[in-house]
C-alpha cells in the first residue's frame, strides 16, 4: 500500500459494482449482444457496400495467405540450394524473394487501406444511429432515469463504437484467418513433425484461449469500470474548464481539486485491481 500510495485492501469503488449491473442487466450472450450493436450495419441501408468490404478484404487475405504458403516453400528451397551450394539456383531465388516480398508489400498495403475505409464506414454510420437513439424523443434525458443506469454516453458513442467495430471485425477475420492457416499447415505439421511437438501446438494455444477467457472475464468489470472512472475525471476537467470564471470567483479552487484528486484516486484503485487480476 505505501508503495502505490493506496489503500489496497480496500473495497473496490461502487462503480464496479454498477458496471457488473449494467453487464447482467440483459439477458443475451455476448454474441448476441454483439450482433444487436451491429445490426444497423449489417442489416441497414449500408449492408452492402460494408459486404463490399468485407469481401475485399477477404479477397486481400486470400491472396495474402497464398504469398505466405510460396514464401514457406521457397524458404525450404532456398535453405537446401545454401547447402549444397548451388550459386546459380541461390540467385535466382534471390530474384524470386524479391517479387514475392514486392507482391507481399503491396497486398498489406491496400489491405490496410481498405480495413481503414471500411473502419471508417462502419463507425460513421453506427456514431449516426445512436446518436438518432440518444436524442431522438428526449431520450438524453430519460436516460438518467432508467432503474439501471447507463453513464457517460458521451464516451460510448465517441470511442467505444471506434473500438467495438475495430475488435469485432478482428476477432471475426482473425478467427478465418487462423481457420484457414491451420487448414493448411496443419496436415504439413501432422505428417512431418513428431507426436510431441503436434500435441504441443495443439495443447498449447488451447491452453493460452482458455487463460485469456480466464483473466478476461474477470478484467471485463474492471474495465468497463475504469472507462466510466476516465469519464468522471474527464467531465470533472471539462466542467472546470467550462466555469473557469465562475468557480474562480467563488474561490472553489480547493474544493474542485479534492474532488478532482478523489475521481483519480478511483482510477487508481482499478488501475491496481487491474494489475493484481493480472499479475
Amino acid at each position: 500500500g505505501e508503495v502505490a500510495e493506496t489503500d489496497l485492501k480496500a473495497a473496490l469503488p461502487p462503480v464496479v459494482h454498477a458496471a457488473k449491473q449494467e453487464d447482467t442487466a440483459s439477458n443475451l450472450s455476448i454474441a448476441e449482444k454483439a450482433m444487436k450493436v451491429l445490426s444497423p450495419y449489417t442489416q441497414g441501408p449500408v449492408a452492402r457496400k460494408g459486404m463490399a468490404y468485407a469481401l475485399t478484404h477477404v479477397v486481400l487475405m486470400g491472396v495474402s495467405l497464398y504469398v505466405d504458403l510460396v514464401l514457406t516453400q521457397w524458404n525450404g528451397v532456398f535453405w537446401t540450394a545454401l547447402q549444397q551450394r548451388q550459386g546459380r539456383e541461390f540467385f535466382n531465388l534471390l530474384v524470386d524473394f524479391v517479387v514475392i516480398s514486392g507482391v507481399s508489400v503491396v497486398v498489406s498495403t491496400y489491405d490496410d487501406y481498405v480495413v481503414g475505409m471500411w473502419s471508417l464506414h462502419m463507425r460513421d454510420h453506427l456514431t449516426q444511429h445512436f446518436n438518432q437513439i440518444w436524442l431522438k424523443g428526449g431520450a438524453m434525458c430519460m436516460i438518467q432515469q432508467c432503474k439501471t443506469k447507463v453513464d457517460n454516453p458521451d464516451q460510448r458513442i465517441d470511442e467505444d463504437i471506434g473500438e467495438f467495430a475495430n475488435s469485432s471485425r478482428e476477432l471475426v477475420f482473425g478467427a478465418l484467418g487462423a481457420t484457414v492457416r491451420l487448414a493448411i499447415y496443419g496436415p504439413i505439421l501432422a505428417v512431418t513433425a513428431p507426436i510431441p511437438l503436434v500435441a504441443f501446438v495443439v495443447v498449447w494455444p488451447v491452453f493460452g484461449a482458455l487463460m485469456t477467457h480466464c483473466l478476461g472475464k474477470a478484467l471485463l468489470p474492471l474495465s468497463s469500470a475504469s472507462q466510466a472512472a476516465g469519464a468522471d475525471f474527464r467531465w470533472e476537467l471539462v466542467h472546470t474548464r467550462d466555469n473557469a470564471d465562475a468557480l474562480a470567483l467563488v474561490q472553489a479552487g480547493s474544493r474542485i481539486e479534492r474532488t478532482l484528486q478523489s475521481r483519480f484516486d478511483v482510477m487508481k484503485r482499478l488501475g491496481y485491481a487491474q494489475l493484481d487480476v493480472v499479475k
